[in-house]
């Protein structure tokens, strides 16, 4: 469901969760960082927002590939 729309439901009381798409890891990293940029920006336009991925984090990740999702997390957030 799209922020927009839960937030129209949900009205201010509640911070709705979620966000990262659950084949997030399967991606490319620009394919990562424009999902993050969109995911954040819907997060501001209809905060507050908890970013958060329901499935956790795959065992094939590698520190390196999670920091730079870290990097790119933040730099998403300005």
């Amino acid at each position: 469901m799209p922020l927009a729309q839960a937030r129209a439901i949900l009205g201010p009381q509640v911070v709705p969760c979620g966000g990262l798409n659950k084949h997030f890891f399967d991606w490319t990293r620009d394919e990562q960082v424009a999902h993050l940029r969109d995911v954040v920006a819907n997060g501001r336009r209809y905060w507050p927002h908890v970013l958060m991925d329901s499935g956790g984090i795959p065992d094939n990740v590698t520190r390196e590939w999670f920091a730079r999702f870290l990097a790119a997390s933040r730099e998403s957030r300005g």
